[in-house]
């Protein structure tokens, strides 16, 4: 620990002894020409993946640091505490239950970011595993080489976060607002980046990680409903810490309250039909407002 690391390797776990072994085999399997760490954020797992991280941590002690802690913080607090604690130029984000699969993801991301101070984010591509039915498919998550800024976040388009490394905040502004945050990281990361510290971020075209699609995902498991409303909740949030970017938070307001819609005309639930189709058509939003709105207005008329 010496020698400070250029990249930190920011890793979340929770319930993860059945992945986080092969996880933190391919950070180890990097090749690069600069030192990195393995930041653990254990959230007081009640299976054994604070042990198998600690004997990692007695394994590679030049290498690996666990933050244990005694009982769970959420998913929110507990990336607070870990990306804290990172002590490197830039973060890599990995998930405890995800694994990279090539072993030149960091150098080329550092490459990259060394090469142009207005870089921001850089991410790649992934392939998703689906535990369920025991597949793969790959996802592209935007086009390569291209520039995206907060007002794409903010709109459609995405990363997943082990696919990221970011330049590492140097104030806290942007742990702050990320603590207004429930559970979710990811989009409110990517917008807080590009919009407290400038610049763009970048996609390059190689597929290094696998999105490992499980039952301890925050999403798989939650019913459709309760998704939306955590969903819808995230966006307020954003709209209230970045009102000119409004327009283009509505547009996914608009699309959760159509599938809210959906369900409460299922059930025959007029009042929440009549209170959904109001924000939808009230709402400015972009892209294809009037086709929500038409949609809403048909949808409650029927």
């Amino acid at each position: 620990m010496e020698n400070k690391p250029k990249v930190s390797i920011l890793i979340i776990s929770y319930n993860h002894e059945q992945y986080i072994a092969q996880t933190l085999d391919s950070v180890l399997m990097q090749k690069t020409d600069f030192p990195f760490e393995i930041v653990i954020g254990d959230d007081a797992s009640p299976d054994k993946t604070r042990n198998i991280c600690e004997d990692y941590a007695r394994k590679y002690p030049h290498i690996i640091r666990v933050l244990p802690t005694s009982q769970n913080l959420g998913v929110v607090p507990n990336y607070i505490r870990t990306l804290a604690a990172c002590r490197g130029q830039y973060i890599a984000h990995l998930d405890g239950d995800d694994y990279w699969i090539d072993d030149e993801k960091l150098q080329k991301q550092v490459n990259r970011l060394d090469a142009d101070p207005n870089l921001t984010i850089c991410y790649t591509s992934r392939r998703v595993y689906r535990e369920d039915w025991g597949g793969f498919y790959a996802i592209t998550d935007g086009v390569a080489d291209k520039p995206y800024y907060a007002a794409d976040f903010a709109g459609e388009a995405f990363f997943h976060l082990s696919t990221i490394m970011f330049r590492k905040p140097q104030d806290e502004t942007i742990s702050k607002h990320l603590a207004l945050f429930k559970n979710i990281v990811d989009r409110p990361l990517s917008i807080m980046l590009l919009e407290e510290m400038g610049g763009y971020a970048l996609k390059i075209p190689d597929i290094c990680i696998v999105f490992r699609m499980n039952n301890n995902s925050l999403f798989t498991p939650t019913d459709e409903i309760k998704r939306l409303r955590m969903t819808n909740e995230m966006y307020d949030q954003l709209i209230r810490l970045y009102p000119h970017l409004a327009k283009y938070f509505n547009h996914h307001l608009n699309v959760a309250a159509y599938f809210m819609l959906r369900d409460a005309y299922r059930k025959k639930d007029k009042a929440t039909m009549r209170q959904l189709a109001g924000q939808i058509i009230s709402r400015q939003a972009v892209p294809r407002n009037w086709q929500m709105k038409l949609k809403a207005a048909l949808h409650f008329a029927l």
